[in-house]
């Protein structure tokens, strides 16, 4: 497979079986192109000539983010390419678990089926090394009877159905109430009682923003008008190497989030330590497919190195 080069000093190609990589470095750091040869001939374009319009509810601050459009086909190819990979399928169940707990739904049938549309999923850091959800879809003609079905699921679980402004903007919130744990011990003058939010909920436009926090909505919901993730200089710098034409992005800020990724994966502690040079100089990683030809599946990687 030939692939285009990139403007670089130095240029690497590589192949193992079906997959051919091509990298090289630019100033601000590596820029890999790959093609992964399936057995199927189909042939897409890429999705998108601009950034998700969604990525104007995500924080400048999320270390975490993942935007594009048709989640439900997403995620069947992404089981699919991922289904041999034991470590990264065992990642990316821990990680939709955490979430289905959080929210106490099953995502890929309440969630993923009915965006057809834009989407952008973000990891935004909390108080006492926590973290929230945002997640901001376009909304579809199956949008609706998703949430009633999310709205069933909540009242099946005994939480509270609730509304209220923020930011001048209807929200929905499912709670729950449970007892402080303090009550009684520390301070006597303590709430017995405090109500949890297990999910938070708002239309907007044309887009349904679910968090998993009163403060993650806030922040989603000022995102715009105090700076989005697309508006962020680290960003835009972390996809400028990308092709303007692609499927969407996955972005990742290492610095910003290695602290809620070795948590979750205590296996990265030690490929960190194998690779310690890299870590200790990657400032992001960007990753973005470029559609799919004859059966050759494109995409291009930027390590951003410090």
């Amino acid at each position: 497979v030939n692939l285009p080069q990139p403007e670089t000093e130095k240029n690497l190609q590589l192949s193992l079986n079906s997959l051919a990589v091509a990298v090289g470095v630019n100033r601000r750091g590596l820029v890999a192109q790959t093609a992964l040869v399936s057995d199927r001939e189909k042939t897409t374009i890429p999705a998108l000539s601009a950034p998700v319009q969604a990525l104007q509810y995500i924080p400048s601050a999320s270390p975490f983010a993942v935007a594009s459009t048709s989640l439900n086909n997403f995620w069947t190819e992404f089981s699919s390419a991922i289904a041999t990979n034991v470590e990264l399928s065992k990642l990316v169940d821990r990680t939709i678990a955490d979430l289905q707990t959080v929210w106490g739904i099953n995502l890929p049938q309440d969630i993923f089926n009915w965006v057809k549309g834009e989407y952008a999923l973000a990891v935004l850091p909390g108080a006492s090394n926590s973290s929230d959800w945002i997640f901001a879809a376009e909304t579809s003609a199956d949008s609706q009877r998703a949430i009633d079905k999310l709205d069933e699921i909540a009242r099946s679980k005994e939480y509270s159905i609730g509304s209220f402004t923020l930011r001048n903007q209807k929200i929905t919130a499912w709670t729950q109430l449970t007892t402080h744990p303090n009550y009684g011990k520390e301070n006597k003058r303590k709430r017995a009682i405090e109500t949890e939010a297990k999910g938070v909920r708002a239309t907007v436009g044309k887009y349904e923003i679910f968090t998993t926090s009163v403060e993650a909505m806030d922040e989603a919901l000022k995102a715009a008008e105090t700076g989005s993730l697309v508006a962020n200089q680290d960003f835009q710098t972390s996809i400028e190497p990308l092709p303007p034409s692609n499927d969407g992005y996955f972005y990742l800020d290492w610095p910003g989030s290695r602290s809620i990724w070795e948590k979750k994966i205590p296996l990265l502690r030690l490929i960190e330590l194998s690779a310690r040079p890299l870590f200790d100089h990657l400032r992001s990683l960007t990753i973005t497919t470029t559609g799919e030809t004859a059966g050759i599946r494109k995409a291009t990687i930027f390590m951003r190195l410090n």
